[in-house]
């Protein structure tokens, strides 16, 4: 999983010179976005943590 992080941030910083050298705006979206993909990860997480334990 740290591989898989260390890439995200790698991809996400790599875009971010690229969007910065041609002067775009970032395609990020408001911050309510970052909230609720963040609850699904966090969902999705829970989800397989209840799987593991109780073998739905």
């Amino acid at each position: 999983m740290n591989k898989e992080l260390g890439f995200a941030i790698l991809g996400g910083w790599i875009l971010g010179v690229i969007f910065g050298f041609f002067k775009l705006p970032l395609p990020v979206p408001p911050f309510e976005g970052l909230v609720a993909a963040a609850a699904c990860l966090l969902g999705q997480v829970t989800y397989g943590f209840i799987k593991q334990k109780f073998g739905f």
